[in-house]
């Protein structure tokens, strides 16, 4: 774990470390440790609390849902974006406000290639 992560996990503070964990993944992907890559994600999922504001956790499983496509886990990043587009619908129905999912391109293989959130839902 980066040191960064390690501080502000030390001191309490849900965001820095949020922050920082998705960093560290940005850069384990990079380096090829896709599967540390991915347990990063998972965990800046895992941290969320559960009162957080519905569009942080649609954020959060969106970024998992993309970087399990981009390292040929298509199943688990379809899966994961599934999640986001029943998040979606959920919150759709509690508030208006950008969330909307209107449009979702994947390759043959799985591999994200766009995504458009819209206005109102």
């Amino acid at each position: 774990m980066g040191r960064a992560v390690h501080v502000a996990r030390e001191r309490g503070d849900f965001a820095a470390e949020n922050v920082e964990l998705s960093n560290l993944c940005v850069v384990l992907r990079s380096l090829g440790r896709a599967d540390e890559a991915v347990a990063a994600r998972r965990e800046c999922l895992a941290l969320l609390p559960a009162d957080v504001d519905p569009r942080h956790r649609i954020v959060a499983s969106l970024n998992l849902g993309q970087l399990l496509l981009a390292v040929d886990r298509a199943a688990e990043g379809k899966a994961a974006i599934d999640e986001v587009a029943a998040s979606i619908s959920v919150l759709c129905g509690q508030h208006d406000g950008p969330v909307r999912l209107e449009g979702l391109s994947m390759e043959a293989d799985g591999r994200l290639t766009s995504l458009t959130v819209g206005s109102g839902c």
